[in-house]
């Protein structure tokens, strides 16, 4: 479950509520008390009082600073899952334009069939090389290389 600012905005509206209710039923009760004694709020209730409005202040910063580093972690996670998406786009780009039928790419090899692979590999130049002169994989030109030493052994 995701939480989201509203919800967040939402449960601070809660706690402050019910700290209101809290404070009007000691308020309530000191009211009650300061009728039973005419004399006021004793020096204890006092720091009492002081003490419930010190540690609500503190607990409302952390609740706020809870929420705000929240926040924070979600627009960090946003934007990775933003980067993520931009990447995967361009990648299902550029394999859908290497699978294109009208490639050229693709064009000069069917015009040109797999000799050019054949003809430097029978001039000694290694897999890995080849590769990169056509723009191939070296694991297509492995392929193409072993089709054709199993056509050969075939044909003999």
């Amino acid at each position: 479950m995701t939480i989201t600012t509203d919800m967040l905005i939402q449960m601070q509206i809660a706690a402050d509520v019910v700290l209101l209710i809290a404070l009007l039923f000691f308020f309530r009760f000191v009211s009650l008390s300061m009728k039973k004694k005419e004399r006021g709020l004793s020096e204890q209730s006092l720091m009492e009082f002081k003490q419930l409005l010190a540690d609500s202040k503190l607990l409302s910063e952390e609740f706020v600073d809870a929420i705000d580093a929240g926040h924070r972690s979600l627009k960090g996670i946003l934007h990775a899952i933003d980067e993520k998406e931009k990447h995967l786009s361009s990648l299902i780009e550029k394999s859908e334009s290497l699978t294109s039928t009208d490639n050229p790419r693709n064009d000069i090899f069917k015009e040109q069939g797999y000799q050019k692979v054949l003809d430097m590999a029978a001039e000694g130049i290694s897999d890995q090389k080849i590769a990169d002169l056509l723009d191939l994989t070296e694991g297509e030109i492995k392929l193409i290389l072993n089709l054709h030493s199993h056509q050969r052994k075939n044909i003999e």
